[in-house]
């Protein structure tokens, strides 16, 4: 065991003394390798990488495409609502029509399409 690990520490020091000797021949490789591995970091590792941010933007467009889908029924619903609130005449009508009652001694009267034949 002990051979084994000078071999790998005569190793890691053969290995460390060329990348020595490849940074004082060229003293511009170390900011090239830091460059990459920031941008490596930056845009590809992390919770706040590119492909999040492409998530995040089209989540961006479909709660956008939903909230225009849904306000124009929002603001027609709030108006209708306002409208029941402020005219009891208004809530009548939309007891008669929509959920067929009607008034102590009155009669009712529900006229339906006739069904068409099945046997056509």
């Amino acid at each position: 065991m002990v051979s084994s690990l000078e071999t790998l520490r005569g190793f890691i020091q053969t290995r460390y003394q060329k990348l020595i000797g490849l940074s004082r021949r060229y003293s511009w490789l170390r900011y090239v390798l830091v460059g990459a591995v920031t941008i490596v970091f930056t845009f590809f590792v992390g919770e706040r990488t590119v492909f999040s941010y492409m998530r995040h933007m089209e989540r961006k467009a479909f709660l956008e495409k939903e909230y225009n889908y849904y306000r124009p029924r929002y603001e027609a619903d709030s108006a209708r609502l306002s409208e029941i609130r402020n005219n009891p005449e208004h809530i009548e009508r939309i007891a008669r029509e929509k959920y067929y009652m009607h008034a102590p001694g009155e009669e009712l009267f529900v006229l339906a399409p006739p069904e068409q034949a099945k046997d056509k």
